[in-house]
């Protein structure tokens, strides 16, 4: 069942870059890429002026979401159903990272 779930998120959060991609919606691609990466977050994380502890809730709901996101996966790789998900998940998630790693340079 996490595998089915990691798979689920992974999926949804590589289909909403790549859609504002095509869509050519730049606000969206540099949220979800940029300042929704988990490498933007931990970066601006200790920082007197953090956007994690500004006034907007969103980037402390995305830095629980990606927390949340890497508990289902880690799950999910303890399990031994539906392996090609799990794969296929940590593709995606791969990919992700990848993508947000060269937009914050």
């Amino acid at each position: 069942m996490s595998a089915i779930l990691a798979f689920l998120i992974t999926f949804g959060e590589l289909a909403i870059v790549i859609s504002s991609a095509v869509l050519k919606s730049h606000n969206i691609l540099w949220n979800a890429l940029v300042y929704g990466s988990p490498f933007y977050l931990v970066m601006n994380l200790f920082n007197a002026d953090s956007v994690l502890w500004d006034k907007n809730p969103l980037y402390l709901g995305l830095l629980v979401f990606h927390i949340l996101k890497y508990f289902i996966i880690f799950r999910a790789q303890m399990g031994e159903d539906y392996v090609t998900l799990r794969r296929s998940a940590i593709l995606m998630e791969a990919a992700y990272l990848g993508l947000s790693a060269y937009y914050i340079n």
